[in-house]
């Protein structure tokens, strides 16, 4: 989040002559949501379409020995627009393709096959070893690969799992390729997990190449980046793709990477510590030279406010924590934040600033299941809402666990990446907020023992071996593992 969006203030397209934001921008960003949640209908529908097909084809196999074709949705393309394939094998390679299925789908298929995952690996790399041109043939990057990972991991074959990925990423670039945002998102965490910073850079190469293909594990990769401390990756991956994604009409709030560019420029000069006026003027010019932000009064006032609240300014130490919440505060909160675990935990400013960033979606998240009652700025109103209460920041177990639920719900595996830097965050910033002595420590020890129930629970309910579990296996771990972020300690 940059705090602030460019063209906001700027006066509405539809021509009332009211500002953007006050005008159309809530039905505009109404109608990108609605468009986006139809986007993903349509392709669950289509998914399951597919995987329907796919069982269907793997009973044909069962039945009949033979590798049976699968129907997608390229078959009801007319002869006229479909787009030519790859010629028929011969008739040697495809009996050696299907006699592959035919021995393989029965585990792969049958009641319980994946608890046999070691069996289905091993067949899949001798395939590999003995028929390595036809291998691509075999079809498996959509499905099996990615159900086979899982199980290989449950079961303690973690490392057979990835060994598997990197000979795929060496030896068979095209079959990588079709799956790799998954792929390179798992490997990069076991390198995170690992603190194998010279296996970063691998990861990042098909996503700096194709930054939209798997556009949402991208930002998956950018958070993971960001969290832990990797920097000078962070800017590499993004200097060259986060224009391209923003301004892609594939891609719906694309502007994520332009907003870490943002706060990348901005770090150096916080580094420096110089609230002087010449500093401040240097942190505004190197934003605005990205050419995101506008340059104008506006946005250059707020660069500077957040220089003044992320240091030990007089600015920062007169932050008044009780007043009624808005988005303008919540940000002050969030860049204070922000500079007190840089200073005090040693995190790098990216783990830093993400972990703010943790908070703000909490605060926000809180506001709209209130129906923004607890942030009455947003609705733009100054007299409405009330002084805020010692409740507001939303340190309550019963509210945490609800926005933790909201985390896992769409997927485990994409959502679990959310509860983590949330625990964390929270935990952290009850501690800030007694070194502000806005909270007193009993009560914060009470709140992080909640946070560390709701941690185990959550762990118990997705798996020790799900992501980001890997890298903080344990509520210990999460907590006093960030002063070794891969920045400053494992570099």
């Amino acid at each position: 989040m940059c705090g602030m969006t460019m063209e906001r203030n700027e006066p509405c397209y539809c021509g009332s002559g009211r500002k953007y934001k006050k005008c159309c921008l809530g039905k505009d960003e109404t109608e990108a949501a609605m468009r986006k949640a139809e986007a993903q209908r349509q392709a669950e529908a289509e998914f399951e379409q597919e995987r329907r097909a796919r069982e269907e084809a793997l009973a044909a196999r069962q039945q009949t020995g033979g590798f049976a074709p699968v129907k997608t949705r390229g078959d009801d393309e007319t002869a006229a627009t479909r787009k030519p394939g790859p010629p028929p094998l011969p008739e040697e390679d495809q009996k050696l393709v299907d006699a592959w299925w035919a021995e393989v789908s029965p585990v792969y298929m049958g009641k319980g096959g994946l608890e046999q995952a070691e069996w289905l690996l091993a067949r899949t790399v001798a395939f590999l070893d003995e028929q390595p041109l036809l291998f691509r043939h075999l079809e498996i990057h959509d499905e099996f690969l990615l159900e086979i990972g899982p199980a290989l991991n449950r079961a303690g074959l973690m490392a057979s799992h990835h060994a598997l990925l990197l000979r795929l990423r060496r030896e068979q670039p095209e079959v990588y390729a079709k799956g790799f945002g998954y792929w390179d998102t798992d490997l990069l965490v076991e390198a995170l997990r690992a603190g194998r910073r010279d296996d970063i850079p691998a990861c990042l190469t098909l996503f700096r190449q194709h930054p939209v293909r798997f556009v949402d594990d991208f930002s998956l990769v950018v958070d993971l980046l960001a969290w832990q401390g990797c920097e000078s990756e962070l800017r590499g991956l993004l200097e060259p793709t986060a224009a391209m994604i923003d301004e892609s009409d594939e891609v719906i709030n694309g502007g994520f990477g332009m907003c870490w560019l943002v706060n990348l420029a901005m770090f150096p000069i916080l580094e420096l510590g110089d609230t002087s006026a010449d500093s401040l003027e240097e942190l505004c010019d190197r934003v605005m030279a990205l050419g995101y932000l506008r340059d104008d009064r506006d946005n250059r006032k707020w660069l500077r406010r957040v220089a003044l609240m992320a240091l030990p300014t007089e600015m920062a130490a007169g932050l008044d924590l009780d007043q009624a919440h808005s988005v303008a505060f919540d940000d002050d909160v969030a860049w204070s934040f922000a500079g007190w675990l840089r200073r005090t935990k040693c995190l790098t400013w990216s783990s830093a600033r993400f972990l703010a960033e943790a908070m703000l979606k909490y605060w926000g998240w809180l506001a709209d299941a209130n129906g923004g009652a607890t942030r009455a700025g947003r609705k733009g109103s100054k007299a409405s809402g009330k002084a805020n209460s010692r409740g507001t920041f939303g340190l309550d177990e019963g509210r945490l666990r609800e926005y933790l639920n909201e985390c896992c719900r769409e997927f485990f595996g994409i959502g679990a990446y959310a509860v983590l830097p949330a625990l964390q965050a929270f935990h952290y910033f009850t501690e800030y907020l007694v070194a502000r002595s806005w909270l007193d420590g009993t009560r914060a020890a009470q709140l992080q023992g909640f946070a560390e129930r709701d941690f185990e629970v959550i762990r118990q309910q997705v798996g020790a071996d799900t992501t980001p579990f890997r890298i903080y296996p344990t509520y210990a771990a999460l907590i006093g593992g960030m002063d070794g972020s891969m920045e400053e300690v494992r570099a």
